[in-house]
């Protein structure tokens, strides 16, 4: 029985393996990095779904913005369109 250690680094993954059983810890060692690579790109269609969330509640409440500054300026103009003809009927009782 062998007592010595083999050590594979593979992609950021550590294995242990003693002796006769290298080849299939290798193989051990490399699904477990495909694994861990697949947890990153997991990550990172997580964090890419979160901003793609945030960059839509951003254009929501940009157009929300949008539509109460247009209704606004809407309220404005006929409110100054009533004064003016407010205007225009006191000249002619003139």
């Amino acid at each position: 029985m062998k007592t010595a250690c083999i050590l594979f680094l593979t992609l950021g993954a550590v294995a242990l393996v003693a002796g006769d059983d290298a080849p299939a810890a290798k193989r051990q060692v490399v699904s477990l990095a495909t694994v861990v690579r697949l947890a990153g790109a997991g990550d990172i269609d997580i964090r890419l779904a979160n901003e793609r969330v945030a960059e839509q509640d951003l254009t929501r409440a940009r157009l929300d913005y949008l539509g109460i500054v247009t209704g606004r300026n809407r309220a404005q103009f006929l409110l100054r369109r009533a004064i003016a003809a407010e205007a225009v009927v006191a000249k002619r009782k003139k």
